[in-house]
């Protein structure tokens, strides 16, 4: 072939490929000058969720909302600041079948209302996304779902883009002039979430700009698939997003773009914050501080399900030298601190003089020889908030009348006091099935509490509970999972039940029988950072209370707890009427024949109220202090008691004459000193105060709603008692000479006999008549009948108490 043949063959190919279409319009970069124009949506986003194997069920919501576009600045059709306002959004939700329609559904978009957010998108991608950091966790991640609609690329291939499905593989297909495709594939969250497969699909189509120059988008349709965990027996998740330009909308009002981008962010709000386009996580209640999974480490998450498999199982001994070798030998390549950095400071040796108040109730715990005599002691350590750990937990082992009062001193003790020896020991208590119930329940919640962080050693606690047989074992298992669902500032704990046994985490363990409960509300007192926070725990046997115990607790803005009042109610000596349970009873007390159904239930009843003194307790610090606060802890209480149950559990004639008492001593001393002239006077003042109550009626073997069966009476007596000794001495010494003998000292006391005293008192009495469901004239004669009768052994009573004040040293001390 020659040259002139060549020619040929080359000027009819440039003849053919002019008759072609411009390859621009295929793959070339497409026309986004339609961004700086504002546009009217309507937006729809549909979510269904069905297990893998079972199709024909599933459960879905829908969102209907308007999306306003609006451009702010634009730059080089590449570079735009956008507004988008989320208007009237509203949920629709529908039945389980698959025909069933969405209806409306009053939710909290309905509050929620119009929001407004900011992108700035360059050259395809959103580079920042300006969000209000106080919206709601599902409110702004849907906003980072419509956002992440307007992020696509300007040339079609393959990419890489990070959106509200994380950092994935995009690949974009041109369709036609109007339409292309966009696919995502291979995204990094995936894996972390349990999905097994995905399919994520969006279609964007362009149109004429109502008769401007360029196109805009004209419709979206995303849709995703997701399926996570097994095949037959996982979930299969869908969504979709239709967005749909609005011809009937209003136009929105024209304004002129920005000059430049910085004046233009100037019309952003200033409470907007940026954020990126990934999923904001989980958000903890209002007015806590946000929990951020990003500073725990991953170490430690990797480690969780291996440390709850390896405490329920029996791992072999070789296996778990290896694993705590290894773990040594990570420990000291990884954390050893650097040869710069200087050596730690000694730890901080305790005042001499905050040690001093301890001294006396460990001394006084000592020589005691009865649990009534430990009781105010223990609590006394309590209000110190002693960390005497070790002497807390040998007096809550011995599981008395006292145990409760030593596991509220080890609730009041320092975190650090409690190590790995005494939570251990601790965890032997809740597992003593010899041990009180209201006993074993008081160390099971603690427990929860001091592992709230590391809850793997809970999952061996559940199962040797589940296995355990018994009414106390349903109580307990109610405790247990009570304090895993009031604990939801920890996710760890939140995430324990879902790691156990498929026996441990079905619904005959999380929901057993019994009547116990574990609560945590939040009252909503809140002031400066601070919050309040109201916990209760309620210990039952058969519907009769054992033990109540509720607590206000402060917590300051790190969230950190502060104990501000608790105040329990303990139920001793209390037992059932039915044969099962006086059986058991009987069987555990033995030979010494106090079952409940032979000689009917004694129940004293004790209460108190232990407030938590702050830094500033200085009448507390003396000897005085301390000997006031173990008066008033033994005055606090008083015992109760029932006549023998008559036929079906009901008390013939019960009788119950409660008593209270409170009394209070204080004492204060300034020492004033001018030259060599000294003044010290000193006042001390001690009130009390006496209710008693006395309230005669049938009653149904205390039970949690008592029917009474007759009018009841009320009698309270208050009797204030007001003792004041003050005295003042004055002593004072003239110079003397160098060498000369000291003179005698001067003294001058005031009152007769070196003492002032007043005693004032005054005493009232006050019957409130009340009025309950009767049963019959005939019961209601005898019930009268009975409290006529009883009226004068009350004045006796009375009277008597009065002496015994009389002769009270707490009082009548100078």
């Amino acid at each position: 072939m020659g040259v002139g043949v060549w020619c040929v063959v080359v000027w009819a190919s440039l003849v053919g490929l002019a008759g072609l279409a411009e390859p621009a319009e295929l793959t070339g970069p497409r026309p986004w000058r339609a961004l700086g124009a504002a546009a009217d949506y309507r937006l729809e986003t549909t979510l269904q969720l069905n297990d893998a194997a079972r199709s024909v069920k599933e459960v879905g919501y829908k969102l209907r909302a308007r999306l306003r576009l609006r451009p702010l600045w634009a730059r080089d059709a590449s570079d735009y600041l956008l507004q988008f306002q989320l208007i009237s959004p509203k949920l629709f939700l529908r039945g389980k079948h698959v025909n069933a329609d969405f209806m409306p559904y009053d939710s909290v978009w309905d509050s929620v209302g119009d929001t407004t957010f900011y992108a700035y998108w360059s050259h395809g991608l959103i580079k920042e996304a300006y969000l209000n950091p106080n919206e709601l966790p599902d409110v702004a991640n849907y906003q980072k779902a419509v956002l992440s609609l307007f992020q696509f690329q300007m040339l079609s291939g393959d990419h890489n883009e990070t959106d509200v499905s994380g950092s994935c593989d995009v690949l974009y297909e041109t369709i036609s002039t109007d339409v292309f495709r966009k696919i995502k594939r291979r995204c990094l969250g995936d894996e972390e979430a349990g999905v097994v497969s995905a399919r994520r699909l969006a279609r964007y189509s362009l149109g004429e700009n109502s008769g401007k120059a360029g196109l805009q988008i004209q419709q979206l349709h995303a849709e995703e698939l997701l399926a996570v965990g097994h095949a037959k027996l996982g979930l299969k998740l869908r969504s979709w997003h239709s967005l749909q330009r609005d011809e009937e909308a209003p136009p929105a009002p024209a304004s002129p773009l920005a000059s430049d981008l910085t004046a233009a962010l100037e019309l952003i709000p200033s409470i907007l914050r940026i954020e990126p386009l990934t999923l904001r996580p989980e958000q903890a209640e209002p007015g806590q501080p946000a929990h951020d999974d990003d500073e725990e480490d991953d170490e430690v998450e990797v480690a969780e399900p291996a440390r709850v498999y390896s405490s329920v199982a029996s791992p072999q001994e070789g296996a778990v030298l290896d694993a705590l070798r290894l773990a040594e030998e990570a420990r000291e390549a990884s954390w050893a601190p650097p040869p710069c950095w200087p050596p730690p400071p000694p730890p901080r040796a305790p005042l001499r003089r905050a040690r001093r108040p301890r001294r006396r109730p460990l001394r006084g715990l000592a020589r005691c020889r009865d649990p009534a005599c430990r009781a105010p002691r223990l609590l006394a350590l309590a209000n110190l908030r002693a960390p005497v750990a070790d002497v807390l937990l040998e007096h809550a082992r011995r599981a008395d009348a006292a145990a409760p009062a030593a596991l509220v001193a080890l609730q009041a003790a320092p975190a650090a006091a409690l190590g790995a020896a005494q939570l251990h020991r601790l965890e032997h208590l809740a597992l003593n099935r010899t041990a009180p119930l209201d006993v074993r329940a008081a160390a099971l919640d603690l427990l929860v509490q001091r592992r709230a962080d590391l809850p793997a050693s809970l999952a061996a606690l559940a199962a040797a509970l589940y296995a355990e047989r018994g009414l106390a074992a349903h109580e307990l298992r109610r405790v247990l999972w009570g304090a895993w669902r009031r604990w939801p500032r920890s996710r760890r704990l939140r995430a324990l039940p879902g790691q156990l046994g498929g026996a441990l985490r079905g619904w005959d363990a999380a929901a057993p029988g019994g009547s116990s409960s574990v609560l945590a509300r939040a009252p909503g007192w809140a002031c400066g950072g601070w919050r309040a926070d109201l916990l209760a725990l309620q210990v039952a046997r058969a519907g009769l209370l054992r033990r109540g115990a509720v607590r206000l607790q402060a917590r300051d803005p790190l969230g950190a707890a502060h104990d501000v009042l608790s105040v329990s109610a303990i139920a001793l000596c209390t037992h059932r009427v039915d044969s099962s349970t006086a059986r058991e009873d009987g069987a555990r007390r033995g030979a010494r024949g106090r079952a409940g159904a032979e000689r009917g239930g004694r129940a004293p009843v004790r209460r108190g109220a232990v407030p938590r003194p702050g830094r500033a307790a200085g009448p507390r610090v003396g000897r005085h202090g301390q000997r006031a606060h173990g008066r008033a802890a033994r005055a606090v209480g008083g015992p109760g008691a029932a006549r023998p149950p008559g036929a079906g559990g009901w008390a013939v004639g019960a009788r119950v004459h409660p008593r209270r008492r409170l009394a209070g001593a204080g004492r204060a001393r300034h020492a004033v000193a001018v030259d060599a002239q000294r003044a010290r006077p000193s006042c001390g003042c001690a009130p009390a105060w006496r209710p008693t109550r006395a309230c005669e009626c049938a009653e149904r073997a205390w039970r949690w709603r008592p029917r009474r069966a007759c009018s009841w009476r009320r009698a309270w007596r208050w009797r204030p008692t007001w003792t004041s000794t003050p005295a003042w001495r004055c002593a004072c010494a003239p110079p003397r000479p160098a060498g000369a003998a000291p003179p005698p000292e001067l003294r001058a006391e005031g009152g007769e006999g070196g003492a002032l005293r007043v005693r004032r008192r005054r005493a009232e009495r006050t019957r409130l008549e009340g009025r309950t469901l009767a049963l019959g004239r005939p019961n209601d004669v005898t019930c009268r009948t009975l409290l006529a009768a009883d009226e004068g052994d009350d004045e006796d009573d009375a009277e008597a108490d009065d002496e015994a004040e009389d002769a009270d040293p707490l009082l009548t001390a100078p």
